[in-house]
C-alpha cells in the first residue's frame, strides 16, 4: 500500500477522533445551556474543593449543594456548571462559593429532560474544548482530501527536474 493513502488514511482515523472528542465534550454544555428551566433553590453547602489531577497539579473546584423543587419533586444535586463539573482557579472557585452561602435562596437552572441534572453557573464552553473539536475537522478534512487523492491517483509529491 502507498505510503501516501497509509498517511491520508492515519489522519483521517486521528481526525475523527478528535472530531469525536470534542464534540462529545461540547454538545452536552450547550445542550443543557439551551434547555435550561430556572428554578429556585436553597444552598445547603458550600465550599472550595482541593484535588490534584493526574499531572499532581493542585486544582480548585466550587463544590456547592443545593435543593430545588421541580415538577412536584424535589432534588438535591452538587452540580455548578452545566454539563458537569470544572476545575477553575482558586480565585474563582471562591467567589462562587462565596455567592452560595448556606440558606441562600438561589437560580438553578433544570434541565427538562433531565430534572437531576441543574446547574447553578451558567458558565460558556472553554475555548481550547472548541480548538479540539476544529483541530479534528481539520485533520479529518486534509486526511480525506489526501485519500482522495490517493485514491484517484492524483501526484501529490511535486516533480522534480520536469
Amino acid at each position: 500500500m502507498d505510503s501516501s493513502i497509509v498517511t491520508a488514511l492515519l489522519l483521517l482515523l486521528l481526525g475523527l477522533a478528535f472530531l469525536g472528542g470534542g464534540v462529545m465534550m461540547v454538545r452536552p454544555q450547550l445542550q443543557a445551556v439551551a434547555q435550561a428551566e430556572p428554578v429556585e433553590a436553597t444552598v445547603v453547602s458550600a465550599e472550595v474543593s482541593e484535588y490534584q489531577n493526574a499531572e499532581a497539579q493542585v486544582r480548585h473546584q466550587p463544590h456547592v449543594v443545593y435543593r430545588y423543587t421541580y415538577e412536584g419533586t424535589e432534588y438535591t444535586s452538587e452540580s455548578v456548571f452545566p454539563g458537569g463539573d470544572h476545575p477553575t482557579s482558586e480565585a474563582r472557585a471562591e467567589e462562587i462559593v462565596a455567592d452560595h452561602a448556606p440558606g441562600d435562596q438561589v437560580t438553578a437552572h433544570v434541565v427538562p429532560g433531565e430534572p437531576e441534572s441543574a446547574y447553578l453557573v451558567e458558565a460558556s464552553v472553554p475555548l481550547w474544548q472548541y480548538g479540539v473539536t476544529a483541530l479534528g475537522a481539520l485533520l479529518t478534512l486534509v486526511g480525506a482530501i489526501g485519500a482522495g487523492k490517493a485514491l484517484l491517483g492524483i501526484d501529490q509529491s511535486p516533480q522534480a527536474g520536469v
